[in-house]
Protein backbone atom coordinates (compact mmCIF):
# COMPACT_ATOMS: atom_id res chain seq x y z
CA UNK A 1 0.00 0.00 0.00
CA UNK A 2 1.46 3.73 -0.93
CA UNK A 3 0.65 6.56 1.03
CA UNK A 4 -2.23 8.23 -0.23
CA UNK A 5 -1.74 11.90 -2.15
CA UNK A 6 -0.75 14.89 -0.03
CA UNK A 7 -2.77 17.54 -1.57
CA UNK A 8 -1.65 21.03 -2.18
CA UNK A 9 -0.67 23.73 -0.24
CA UNK A 10 -0.72 21.54 3.28
CA UNK A 11 -0.43 22.97 6.24
CA UNK A 12 2.08 21.97 8.62
CA UNK A 13 -0.82 19.75 9.99
CA UNK A 14 -1.98 17.97 7.29
CA UNK A 15 1.84 17.33 6.51
CA UNK A 16 2.92 15.57 9.91
CA UNK A 17 -0.44 13.29 9.80
CA UNK A 18 0.35 12.42 5.98
CA UNK A 19 3.93 11.72 7.15
CA UNK A 20 3.12 9.85 9.69
CA UNK A 21 0.91 7.14 7.78
CA UNK A 22 4.58 7.28 5.38
CA UNK A 23 6.67 6.33 8.55
CA UNK A 24 4.11 3.35 9.57
CA UNK A 25 3.55 2.21 6.24
CA UNK A 26 7.48 2.54 5.15
CA UNK A 27 9.22 1.19 9.05
CA UNK A 28 6.18 0.07 10.83
CA UNK A 29 5.39 1.54 14.32
CA UNK A 30 8.00 0.36 16.58
CA UNK A 31 10.75 1.90 14.27
CA UNK A 32 9.06 4.94 13.98
CA UNK A 33 10.39 8.31 16.44
CA UNK A 34 8.71 11.57 16.35
CA UNK A 35 11.86 13.09 14.79
CA UNK A 36 11.39 10.26 11.53
CA UNK A 37 7.97 11.77 11.49
CA UNK A 38 8.90 15.23 11.29
CA UNK A 39 12.07 14.68 8.69
CA UNK A 40 9.31 13.60 6.20
CA UNK A 41 6.91 15.74 7.02
CA UNK A 42 10.14 18.82 6.51
CA UNK A 43 9.31 20.25 9.50
CA UNK A 44 10.75 21.07 13.17
CA UNK A 45 9.73 17.79 15.04
CA UNK A 46 8.30 20.09 18.34
CA UNK A 47 5.53 21.06 15.71
CA UNK A 48 4.08 17.46 16.91
CA UNK A 49 3.61 18.24 20.47
CA UNK A 50 2.60 22.20 19.43
CA UNK A 51 -0.20 20.61 16.96
CA UNK A 52 -1.22 17.17 18.66
CA UNK A 53 0.58 17.25 22.35
CA UNK A 54 1.66 13.72 21.88
CA UNK A 55 2.56 11.19 18.79
CA UNK A 56 -0.18 8.95 20.33
CA UNK A 57 -2.98 12.00 19.33
CA UNK A 58 -1.06 12.29 15.46
CA UNK A 59 -1.76 8.48 15.21
CA UNK A 60 -5.22 9.11 16.71
CA UNK A 61 -5.74 11.84 14.15
CA UNK A 62 -4.40 9.61 11.02
CA UNK A 63 -7.02 7.32 11.76
CA UNK A 64 -9.53 10.26 12.08
CA UNK A 65 -8.50 11.49 8.53
CA UNK A 66 -9.08 7.52 7.50
CA UNK A 67 -13.10 7.93 9.10
CA UNK A 68 -13.97 11.33 7.54
CA UNK A 69 -13.13 9.80 3.96
CA UNK A 70 -14.91 6.59 4.83
CA UNK A 71 -18.30 8.92 6.26
CA UNK A 72 -18.30 10.88 3.15
CA UNK A 73 -18.44 7.65 0.54
CA UNK A 74 -20.66 5.71 2.74
CA UNK A 75 -23.25 8.72 2.98
CA UNK A 76 -23.78 7.78 -0.59
CA UNK A 77 -26.70 5.14 -1.76
CA UNK A 78 -24.59 1.89 -2.72
CA UNK A 79 -25.40 -0.94 -5.04
CA UNK A 80 -24.82 -4.58 -4.28
CA UNK A 81 -21.08 -4.51 -6.53
CA UNK A 82 -20.43 -0.81 -4.85
CA UNK A 83 -20.35 -3.00 -1.96
CA UNK A 84 -18.20 -5.10 -2.36
CA UNK A 85 -15.65 -2.34 -4.23
CA UNK A 86 -15.99 -0.29 -1.24
CA UNK A 87 -15.06 -3.29 1.12
CA UNK A 88 -12.35 -4.17 -1.33
CA UNK A 89 -10.95 -0.75 -0.69
CA UNK A 90 -11.81 0.18 2.83
CA UNK A 91 -10.69 -2.84 4.23
CA UNK A 92 -7.66 -4.49 1.67
CA UNK A 93 -6.26 -1.17 0.17
CA UNK A 94 -5.79 0.03 4.06
CA UNK A 95 -5.35 -2.99 5.84
CA UNK A 96 -1.36 -2.19 6.51
CA UNK A 97 -1.99 1.13 8.26
CA UNK A 98 -4.61 -0.43 10.01
CA UNK A 99 -2.92 -3.78 11.51
CA UNK A 100 0.20 -0.82 12.90
CA UNK A 101 -2.80 0.96 14.30
CA UNK A 102 -4.00 -2.80 15.80
CA UNK A 103 -0.52 -3.18 17.61
CA UNK A 104 -0.40 0.08 18.84
CA UNK A 105 -3.82 0.30 20.18
CA UNK A 106 -3.00 -2.41 22.94
CA UNK A 107 -0.70 0.51 24.81
CA UNK A 108 -2.11 3.54 23.45
CA UNK A 109 -5.72 3.80 25.19
CA UNK A 110 -6.85 6.76 23.40
CA UNK A 111 -5.65 5.61 19.67
CA UNK A 112 -7.76 1.94 20.65
CA UNK A 113 -10.98 4.29 21.67
CA UNK A 114 -11.06 5.93 18.51
CA UNK A 115 -10.30 2.45 16.51
CA UNK A 116 -13.45 1.14 18.33
CA UNK A 117 -15.62 4.08 17.21
CA UNK A 118 -14.19 3.25 13.79
CA UNK A 119 -15.59 0.06 14.05
CA UNK A 120 -19.14 0.54 15.50
CA UNK A 121 -19.54 3.07 12.59
CA UNK A 122 -18.46 0.53 10.59
CA UNK A 123 -21.42 -2.07 11.97
CA UNK A 124 -23.91 0.77 12.07
CA UNK A 125 -23.58 1.61 8.55
CA UNK A 126 -23.90 -1.71 7.78
CA UNK A 127 -27.11 -2.32 9.86
CA UNK A 128 -28.71 1.41 8.79
CA UNK A 129 -27.76 1.54 4.60
CA UNK A 130 -28.09 -2.19 4.18
CA UNK A 131 -30.63 -3.81 6.73
CA UNK A 132 -28.19 -6.05 8.06
CA UNK A 133 -29.03 -7.28 11.46
CA UNK A 134 -26.63 -6.91 14.62
CA UNK A 135 -25.03 -10.51 14.47
CA UNK A 136 -24.30 -10.54 10.69
CA UNK A 137 -22.92 -7.07 10.22
CA UNK A 138 -20.55 -7.76 13.55
CA UNK A 139 -19.62 -11.24 11.88
CA UNK A 140 -18.85 -9.17 8.53
CA UNK A 141 -16.88 -6.79 9.99
CA UNK A 142 -14.70 -9.69 11.94
CA UNK A 143 -14.36 -11.05 8.85
CA UNK A 144 -13.41 -8.69 6.50
CA UNK A 145 -10.70 -7.78 9.11
CA UNK A 146 -9.66 -11.55 9.30
CA UNK A 147 -9.29 -11.57 5.08
CA UNK A 148 -7.43 -7.92 5.32
CA UNK A 149 -5.01 -9.56 7.75
CA UNK A 150 -4.28 -12.49 5.88
CA UNK A 151 -3.90 -10.18 2.50
CA UNK A 152 -1.27 -8.70 4.07
CA UNK A 153 0.65 -11.69 3.69
CA UNK A 154 -0.91 -14.13 1.14
CA UNK A 155 -0.62 -11.55 -1.38
CA UNK A 156 -2.32 -13.85 -3.94
CA UNK A 157 -5.53 -13.83 -1.86
CA UNK A 158 -9.02 -13.59 -4.53
CA UNK A 159 -10.12 -10.90 -2.21
CA UNK A 160 -13.22 -9.21 -4.35
CA UNK A 161 -14.33 -13.01 -5.00
CA UNK A 162 -13.94 -13.64 -1.30
CA UNK A 163 -15.64 -10.38 -0.03
CA UNK A 164 -18.65 -11.15 -3.06
CA UNK A 165 -18.97 -14.80 -1.98
CA UNK A 166 -19.24 -14.00 1.74
CA UNK A 167 -21.90 -11.22 1.09
CA UNK A 168 -23.85 -13.49 -0.76
CA UNK A 169 -23.43 -15.58 2.13
CA UNK A 170 -24.60 -13.17 4.64
CA UNK A 171 -27.23 -12.00 2.53
CA UNK A 172 -25.68 -8.23 3.12
CA UNK A 173 -25.13 -8.00 -0.77
CA UNK A 174 -28.99 -8.23 -1.61
CA UNK A 175 -29.86 -5.20 0.08
CA UNK A 176 -29.53 -1.91 -2.41
CA UNK A 177 -29.19 0.52 0.56
CA UNK A 178 -31.26 3.42 1.96
CA UNK A 179 -33.74 3.19 -1.38
CA UNK A 180 -34.75 0.15 -0.59
CA UNK A 181 -34.67 0.00 3.42
CA UNK A 182 -37.00 3.23 3.27
CA UNK A 183 -39.14 1.03 0.32
CA UNK A 184 -39.59 -1.79 2.94
CA UNK A 185 -40.79 0.73 5.95
CA UNK A 186 -43.11 2.52 3.52
CA UNK A 187 -44.55 -1.14 2.62
CA UNK A 188 -44.72 -2.41 5.89
CA UNK A 189 -46.71 0.77 7.14
CA UNK A 190 -48.92 0.73 4.17
CA UNK A 191 -49.53 -3.32 4.79
CA UNK A 192 -50.61 -1.46 8.57
CA UNK A 193 -52.90 0.60 7.36
CA UNK A 194 -54.54 -1.86 4.78
CA UNK A 195 -55.12 -4.09 7.84
CA UNK A 196 -56.71 -0.53 9.64
CA UNK A 197 -58.42 -0.14 7.06
CA UNK A 198 -60.29 -3.93 6.62
CA UNK A 199 -60.93 -4.06 10.28
CA UNK A 200 -62.90 -0.74 10.98
CA UNK A 201 -66.26 -2.28 9.07
CA UNK A 202 -65.57 -5.65 11.48
CA UNK A 203 -65.73 -3.06 14.35
CA UNK A 204 -68.35 -1.05 13.36
CA UNK A 205 -70.84 -4.09 12.59
CA UNK A 206 -69.94 -5.71 16.55
CA UNK A 207 -70.12 -1.83 17.43
CA UNK A 208 -73.97 -1.77 15.86
CA UNK A 209 -74.98 -5.06 17.00
CA UNK A 210 -74.15 -3.62 20.50
CA UNK A 211 -76.48 -0.92 20.35
CA UNK A 212 -78.89 -3.42 19.25
CA UNK A 213 -78.78 -5.70 21.68
CA UNK A 214 -78.97 -2.78 24.32
CA UNK A 215 -81.93 -1.61 23.09
CA UNK A 216 -83.60 -4.77 23.65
Amino acid sequence: MLPRPLPAASSAREKLIYAAEECLLRQGHAATSVKDIARAAGVNHGLVHHYFGSKEQLYVELLRSYDQVERRRLEQPLCAEEIVELTSEKFFNDSRIMIEIHAMAHVMPELAREMNELLQHRIRMLRELYGADSISAHLTIAAFAGMALLSDTLKELPLRDMVRQFLRWSQIAQKSGPGEAAARRESQLAGAGRSAERSLPAARKRTTRGRRHAAR
